[in-house]
């Protein structure tokens, strides 16, 4: 029975893995995690993401402006954030308008 829980235990926590956040250009960074689906999946990625993100913006005195994401279910589910860390009274600190990216692109052909 110990062996079981053991192993039910390293499928859970060995799936669980974060990128840290990584510099993308100027104040710009991105941060990816992936998570099991047995623990918590692209819900639980995203979450950890976003406190990843806002943990390091805090780190400097600022909030974070996420200007992307990107989630992936499946085995390992993964979210990946794009995001900016600005001074609480910067102009640019505004409620963010998300968009989705396409999903179909058309041709035109002579």
């Amino acid at each position: 029975m110990k062996i079981i829980i053991l192993m039910f235990l390293f499928v859970i926590l060995t799936g669980c893995v974060s990128s840290g956040v990584l510099e993308m250009g100027p104040n710009t960074y991105t941060i990816t995690v992936q998570r099991p689906p047995m623990a918590g999946g692209v819900a639980a990625a995203k979450g950890e993401a976003m406190k990843e993100a806002k943990d390091y913006c805090a780190n400097q005195f600022q909030k974070v402006l996420v200007q992307r994401y990107v989630d992936q279910p499946g085995y390992p589910s993964t979210s990946s954030i794009t995001f900016m860390c600005l001074n609480p009274d910067d102009p640019e600190l505004q409620r963010p308008h998300y968009r989705s990216d396409p999903n179909v692109i058309i041709e035109t052909r002579p």
